[in-house]
């Protein structure tokens, strides 16, 4: 065990400058995410907008992320990564600016379109310039670090909520913590003042290219419609069900972030021996199963347990199956792997959340059934496209595009 943690940790360190500079702007951006997935809901239902609204609005940021990711993707690499980072990271911090002065229902319509916009053009392209900095062997280690680092950041963004709105008071509490987060993301331009190079992005060869994205999609658009159906109303459902304070959601979101974030640096060992698409499957079953189980909680201890295991389980093992999918895939078609995989998720969440804002006001149970089910089926699909070539299976650990893709 010390081998392999010492192991572990000179991966590490390894990372070439370049890798660290990304990770760091993918923090700061994170802490923004951080505040709007977990406020941005609770914010509207303070100024008396309920779940049906809600949904509405989020679906509206992500019609636009879904009408401008894929373009933007196939931009990236021709219009230059810093100037696509530099334009995501302004738009991103305006839509924030634009939420914290917001007083009417179609003052929240400029800033979705803003961070629709953003993100498109962050994405894929942060994604694409991380994975170019290092070699096939290392990536999952890098994709893994990112995300321990990004859920980290994200955490900070759940701390942050609950001090200014537990400080100031819910009104005012909300506004300066949107304007903060607009603040960071924008301080995050100074990691973009070096120059981002790609220490080992060779070339790969892709017979039919963008159609071999297809096994990578497919999953993914089944999995966006059942998360839009509960994913972003979590905050809300703790306050409608059980009454809870929006201090008390806060912790519990940090405390599900912290433990996410832990198991991230675990992924890629476990991925060396058992393979990254066995590791997804196995832990995406127990998530489903946890998520089963919240409705039939009584009280918010439970639940919250469950929903810590949910997030946990589902969300763990994604960066190696993003690692994954850019071994396969080559330089080439990095970002628009990103983009196409983002796309897949979006068109159909932008649907869903509507229906399960509108759903959830209805009933609060309902919406976990259907979600459940989709992720069963979004879990069936991975495997089936790719158990048989998973990286160890094959015993090219780390080196899938050697499987005869």
């Amino acid at each position: 065990m010390p081998n392999a943690a010492s192991g572990l940790i000179g991966r590490f360190r390894a990372f070439p400058p370049a890798a660290w500079q990304l990770l760091v702007l993918g923090m700061f951006v994170s802490v923004g995410n951080g505040v709007f997935g977990f406020a941005y809901v609770l914010f509207l239902l303070q100024q008396g907008f309920g779940t049906a609204v809600q949904g509405i609005l989020i679906s509206l940021m992500e019609i636009t992320v879904a009408l401008t990711i894929l373009p933007l993707g196939l931009l990236a690499s021709r219009a230059g990564k810093r100037r696509m980072l530099f334009s995501g990271l302004a738009l991103t911090a305006v839509s924030y600016f634009s939420v914290a002065f917001a007083t009417e229902l179609w003052h929240f319509a400029p800033g979705m379109l803003m961070l629709g916009l953003g993100t498109s053009l962050i994405t894929p392209t942060l994604a694409a310039a991380l994975a170019d900095t290092v070699c096939d062997a290392d990536r999952k280690y890098l994709m893994s670090f990112n995300a321990f680092g990004v859920m980290l950041a994200g955490a900070v963004g759940y701390v942050l909520s609950g001090l200014f709105v537990g400080i100031i008071g819910e009104e005012g509490g909300f506004r300066a913590l949107f304007g903060a987060a607009g603040a960071i993301v924008l301080a995050g331009a100074v990691f973009l003042t070096h120059k981002i190079d790609a220490t080992c992005a060779p070339a790969q060869e892709m017979s039919g290219k963008v159609r071999k994205l297809l096994p990578f999609v497919l999953p993914q658009f089944v999995l966006g419609l059942g998360a839009g159906l509960v994913i972003p109303f979590f905050p809300v459902y703790f306050k409608l069900r059980f009454g809870t304070d929006t201090g008390t959601i806060s912790a519990l979101f940090t405390a599900t972030q912290v433990v996410w974030a832990v198991t991230y640096i675990a992924m890629p060992v476990v991925a060396e021996k058992r393979g990254s698409v066995r590791t997804l499957v196995l832990l995406q079953a127990f998530a489903v199963a946890a998520l089963f189980a919240i409705p039939l909680t009584v009280d918010f201890g439970s639940t919250a347990v469950l929903f810590a295991a949910r997030m946990i389980l589902m969300n763990a093992s994604r960066p190696l199956a993003d690692s994954y999918m850019m071994t396969l895939v080559g330089k080439d078609l990095r970002s628009t792997a990103v983009a196409a995989n983002q796309l897949a998720w979006m068109l159909p969440h932008m649907l869903s959340v509507a229906a399960g804002g509108a759903l959830m006001a209805v009933n609060r149970e309902v919406p976990f059934l259907v979600c459940g089910l989709l992720y069963i089926l979004s879990t069936a699909l991975y495997a089936w496209f790719f158990m048989k070539r998973d990286d160890v299976a094959a015993g090219k650990t780390g080196n899938a595009d050697n499987n005869g893709q």
